[in-house]
């Protein structure tokens, strides 16, 4: 075997192992994914009972009622669309406690800071299919990006 003949095996043989190392590695993104949705999925309600049920504030305080629920068709997200005092308040469903001795779902926020949340006036609910309008609804919420 000449020089160059082994020179390129030895390249071949380096390049094969490189790939099967960082390959070793390359699914446990996915696999993560697979976790942190299925983590996701067990935390939120039933989107389909949620519907006309009373929304609470951390400090027991009735802060509106659930019109809708509205699901950006590009990532699965489902925000819960609720109705207090002439306006619309889009909620990420995973922030949304359902209370099943109530009746009644709760907010891990209290009423003064539901107030500030990102809000629109009734009939003129924005597209729930914007990133930017997703951002900033799940950054409220402190809910991880879709």
């Amino acid at each position: 075997m000449n020089t160059k003949t082994a020179l390129t095996l030895g390249c071949i043989c380096s390049l094969f192992f490189a790939v099967a190392a960082f390959g070793e590695g390359a699914p446990a993104k996915p696999e993560t994914a697979k976790i942190e949705s299925a983590q996701q999925k067990a935390k939120a309600p039933d989107t389909e009972t949620l519907i006309g049920k009373k929304v609470e504030s951390k400090d027991g305080k009735e802060v509106g009622l659930i019109k809708d629920i509205v699901k950006n068709p590009a990532n699965g997200q489902a925000y819960a669309i609720v109705a207090s005092a002439n306006k619309l308040y889009p909620v990420p469903v995973n922030a949304l406690n359902p209370q099943p001795e109530k009746e009644t779902v709760a907010l891990s926020i209290d009423k003064k800071k539901f107030s500030a949340a990102p809000s629109y006036p009734e009939g003129k609910m924005p597209d729930m299919t914007s990133p930017a309008i997703n951002l900033l609804v799940n950054q409220f919420y402190r809910q991880p990006p879709s």
